[in-house]
């Protein structure tokens, strides 16, 4: 009895081709650039958020001070100019960079100015109530060399930092009805932009 001979077929190697690879390289490139997207879109609206409600607390304290402190007005840094040169305002005069300039064109006015407003508010009682509720990081101290070069001098600039790190600014007439309002420069920390963040907008 004759039996027919087995013929044996090649088998296909277990795994993976090339181009197979590559398709499954490229989903998963494609899948984690939606996935960053997406990360990067919710953590950028928590960000403005936080920072929004950074600001809303300082206006709020803004307007308690108004309501509460002892002239029943406005603290007085909100149309706070500046100094002459070397000139002390309530402890506060310009940084030796800006020694011979006015006080506006210094780099450092918008947070020195805010920085005296906190002064003022934290003789309020109303006021340090609502401020305590700001987080720890919202609270920056930076030590400055203050004065004129023949007169130099230590400061602690305290100010408030939005939820990117970057001093929030007084704005004396900027709110609805030209009252004081408060902004943050956004994510570009530019300001003038589209993703500038106000107390009451």
């Amino acid at each position: 009895m004759h039996t027919k001979p087995k013929h044996h077929h090649p088998h296909r190697q277990a795994g993976f081709t090339l181009i197979e690879l590559l398709g499954v390289i490229a989903i998963i490139a494609v899948i984690l650039a939606i996935g960053v997207g997406v990360a990067m879109k919710i953590s950028e609206g928590a960000s403005k958020k936080e920072t929004k409600t950074r600001l809303v607390m300082v206006a709020e304290a803004i307007d308690a001070y108004r309501e509460n402190g002892p002239t029943g007005d406005y603290p007085k840094a909100i149309e706070w100019e500046g100094d002459s040169c070397g000139r002390p305002t309530s402890g506060y005069i310009r940084c030796m960079e800006c020694a011979d300039s006015k006080f506006q064109s210094c780099s450092l006015y918008d947070e020195r100015r805010m920085a005296k407003l906190l002064e003022e508010m934290e003789t309020v009682e109303e006021c340090k109530k609502l401020l305590s509720h700001l987080p720890d990081n919202a609270i920056n101290r930076t030590n400055l060399n203050v004065g004129t070069q023949g007169n130099p001098k230590k400061l602690t600039l305290v100010t408030i930092l939005d939820s990117y790190e970057q001093p929030i600014i007084l704005l004396p007439h900027g709110g609805l009805g030209g009252v004081p309002s408060v902004m943050s420069r956004g994510a570009d920390v530019k300001a003038n932009t589209d993703d500038d963040i106000f107390s009451d907008r």
